[in-house]
């Protein structure tokens, strides 16, 4: 039965983690970069600890609204801004992933490769909306220093498509 989404999951995690991705978290101590990389995403090792980056599949835009062939997927988690591993900057992580996902930083996502694209139809993608509270980074409501509004923005879908 068709479904209509790819599941695009296993391929950026790999690159987030193992790959050319991992420079967006790694630091030049090896046993501090496996804490972190535990930390950041999940290990069952020592108790459960859970990742704090989840990925969706792709699914196509409803076509209704939107361009035909215009899909989508969503990264989200919660990385604290305190008690996280040593070694661990969040603000450069947060930045180099939100230019990988852009395609304006030095690290891009490998799109093609990733989704083993010979046909080339990943070219035009682009981060459409980032949301973080209270953070410059946010591309509907920088800064927003009220949870409350923040929420209701992210449960009217904000900037994304509807």
């Amino acid at each position: 039965f068709e479904t209509n989404s790819v599941p695009i999951v296993p391929s950026i995690k790999n690159w987030l983690r193992y790959r050319n991705g991992s420079v967006l978290w790694k630091t030049n101590d090896r046993n501090q970069n496996k804490k972190i990389e535990n930390w950041l995403f999940g290990t069952i090792k020592n108790g459960k600890e859970s990742s704090k980056i989840n990925i969706s599949s792709a699914y196509k835009v409803d076509a209704y609204k939107v361009n035909n062939n215009l899909w989508e997927f969503r990264i989200w988690g919660w990385i604290p801004k305190s008690y996280n591993p040593e070694g661990f900057n969040r603000e450069n992580f947060l930045n180099n992933l939100k230019n990988a996902l852009n395609g304006s930083g030095k690290f891009k996502m490998p799109w093609n490769e990733l989704l083993d694209n010979k046909t080339n139809q990943t070219q035009n993608h682009k981060l459409i909306v980032w949301r973080e509270f209270e953070s410059p980074r946010d591309t509907i409501k920088p800064n927003e220093t009220s949870i409350e509004n923040f929420i209701q923005s992210l449960l009217k879908n904000d900037g994304g498509y509807q």
